[in-house]
């Protein structure tokens, strides 16, 4: 996947190119691109309602729940985000989302095939075509830094955030911007610093995810893959913690997904 991506990115049209408003760290790209994080957690609790119970459940529903209104924002507003491509891709495809972790995979694949194109309409993450997509970890962050700080991009990232709130360490991506003066926020703290009202915008989410189940369903997209039934209870329990009898086939593998 790594050289693939990299050969695509060389043989990219320069004109075809559009510069990015934003940066998004690759932690926050896999969160809204496959809610895997929330998955990790449920086989810990015996039902939902255990999960909402959970100081570690809430602090990853938080943190999915801004990331994922955060690209709904992003998606209506067709604000342009630069993200390490490589690094998402591989670790979406290559650790998060794979056939050995159904749940994961199956919603993934839901994301991917459905999200995207009916409730995204058209809005897409771009690679950031001045850095090398070949590094990762802390040298992939060093790059995407040295761009930020060139152009004066924001960074939008969920590092240092923690259970216990943010932890600091020069080391580490949001300290780093803070001391080379690049604005760096995580998914809630933009959200905040636009004055997005979560409530409105958590409606209209759910009412256009609501609307893609039906053009899911009219043009036989993932046919006979029930995941698409739980896409909806799914998003409503991490935006609303609304809990409905069908989360419940979501805690445990379920192969007719």
């Amino acid at each position: 996947m790594s050289q693939r991506f990299i050969d695509r990115m060389k043989n990219a049209d320069p004109a075809k190119m559009v510069e990015p408003t934003v940066f998004l760290d690759t932690n926050v790209v896999a969160e809204f691109d496959t809610l895997a994080d929330l998955f990790n957690l449920s086989d810990k609790h015996a039902t939902a309602a255990d999960s909402l119970r959970s100081p570690e459940f809430r602090y990853r529903q938080y943190r999915l729940k801004h990331s994922v209104l955060l690209m709904w924002w992003f998606a209506k507003n067709k604000i342009v985000a630069g993200a390490l491509g490589n690094e998402c891709i591989d670790l979406v495809t290559g650790k998060l989302a794979v056939p050995k972790l159904p749940n994961q995979y199956a919603v993934a694949k839901a994301i991917y095939h459905v999200v995207r194109p009916f409730v995204w309409q058209g809005w897409h993450v771009a690679a950031v075509s001045t850095v090398n997509h070949a590094l990762t970890g802390t040298a992939a962050d060093d790059e995407l830094l040295c761009v930020a700080s060139v152009d004066n991009v924001p960074v939008i990232t969920w590092e240092q955030f923690t259970l216990n709130g943010f932890v600091a360490n020069p080391e580490k991506l949001r300290d780093k911007c803070k001391a080379r003066a690049v604005p760096v926020y995580t998914p809630a703290e933009y959200l905040t610093a636009e004055r997005v009202d979560l409530e409105k915008q958590t409606r209209r989410f759910l009412f256009a995810l609501n609307k893609s189940m039906r053009q899911a369903h009219a043009k036989k997209i993932l046919a006979g893959k029930n995941i698409v039934e739980h896409l909806v209870p799914i998003y409503r329990l991490i935006l609303l913690d609304e809990i409905d009898p069908a989360y419940a086939s979501v805690v445990r593998p379920t192969p007719a997904w």
